[in-house]
């Protein structure tokens, strides 16, 4: 009888830490879950895509976060080609002037699938549907056309120096570099330590003379710099450096349906510790990440892509909310709204973050695509 009531005993100290564990692990999970799916930023401007852009949702885990804040947007002024800074407008084409797109029946679209700006405040568009790159001078007008030496081009970077970091991540799965005369210094193997597969890449990055990747929208993996030498220690950054060299960032939303917000969080640099976290709540159901970077004095640009009710579409009508905020408090700036395309393109970069602030965004119609210079900064 002794030997059954201990047996009955064990077994409820048993069930209790079983449960204990049990409740401490949802604990865990509800506080990792929430973030969606890994990622840092998305350039695609249009919800029908099925891209792994290179501006996609940026995940960290929230349990380290340190407290949340929140800020409530209101729409911002409007913004349209007609209205805004025109830095280029080109139709679709395979001359030297025009900038090429795919329309075939059964696969996406493609139109131009990302963008830059070299040191020298040019534009480089990546056409990949001609098979060349295209740098465009400030008056806007073609200045240079560089073959692409990949098979899938899919993400350009510049560097400082003048080179350019050319992603092929299906095909040849390495990053082209390009020095400044136009010739190809090497190929960095994007395949390897922290990289398992080529399509878990979703953009090329540059800090300095160091070239990364990034995995799956989130940590970025040194391959190489812009010599054209593979990196033998390939060390990770957090998140996306900013510009001033300060911080790393992150964002992410939830998982569908999402709601009105994105989220944001800074990580300072050195010592590496945690800055600040921020829901943002914007005036759409906001369904995908476009943008998140930075400009040389430290204000962060986060894009997102988002719809609003209207009266006879289920669906709404899409736009796009650019958003500035502050670095080391988080606090918005300001936004402005932009209309989105409603071609189902597959691209990986629509936004570029200019040095001195500011962007270009590129507004792509049936006609072509219109490089519109945007701010979102008040008084910028």
């Amino acid at each position: 009888m002794e030997a059954r009531q201990r047996n009955v005993v064990i077994a409820i100290v048993v069930l209790a830490v079983v449960v204990f564990i049990g409740w401490r692990l949802s604990r865990t999970d509800a506080g990792t879950k929430g973030d969606g799916k890994s990622g840092s930023a998305s350039t695609n401007a249009n919800a029908k895509s099925s891209t792994s852009n290179a501006n996609a949702n940026a995940n960290i885990n929230a349990t380290n976060a340190g407290p949340m804040l929140s800020s409530s947007v209101g729409a911002g002024p409007t913004q349209t080609p007609t209205d805004a800074s025109t830095y280029a407008k080109v139709k679709w084409g395979t001359g030297p002037d025009e900038l090429g797109h795919f329309a075939p029946k059964e696969a996406n679209p493609e139109a131009p699938m990302s963008l830059a700006v070299d040191a020298n405040g040019n534009v480089v568009v990546l056409d990949q549907v001609n098979g060349r790159l295209v740098r465009l001078g400030k008056d806007g007008k073609p200045i240079e056309s560089i073959l692409t030496p990949v098979k899938a081009a899919q993400d350009v970077a510049t560097a400082k120096d003048g080179s350019l970091l050319v992603l092929d991540r299906l095909a040849d799965k390495a990053v082209s570099v390009i020095g400044p005369d136009g010739k190809v210094q090497g190929s960095l193997p994007i395949v390897g330590d922290g990289v398992k597969e080529g399509g878990a890449v979703t953009g090329v990055f540059v800090e300095g003379k160091n070239v990364y990747v990034e995995r799956e929208h989130a940590g970025l993996v040194l391959v190489g710099d812009t010599s054209g030498k593979p990196a033998t220690d390939r060390k990770e950054l957090p998140g996306r450096p900013t510009r001033d060299g300060l911080s790393f960032l992150n964002a992410w939303l939830l998982p569908p349906p999402g709601g009105d917000s994105i989220f944001l969080t800074s990580t300072q640099r050195a010592p590496e510790e945690h800055r600040w976290t921020r829901q943002y709540h914007l005036p759409m159901s906001v369904t995908n990440l476009l943008l998140l970077d930075s400009d040389l004095a430290g204000v962060v640009y986060v894009a997102a892509m988002g719809f609003v009710a209207s009266e006879g579409k289920p669906d709404g009508d899409p736009r796009i909310e650019l958003l500035c905020i502050e670095s080391v408090s988080g606090v918005p700036l300001g936004e402005v709204t932009l209309p989105s395309t409603t071609l189902p393109d597959e691209t990986f970069r629509d936004f570029v973050v200019l040095d001195e602030g500011g962007a270009i965004y590129a507004y792509r119609t049936d006609a072509g695509v219109t490089l519109m210079k945007v701010d979102c900064r008040k008084g910028g």
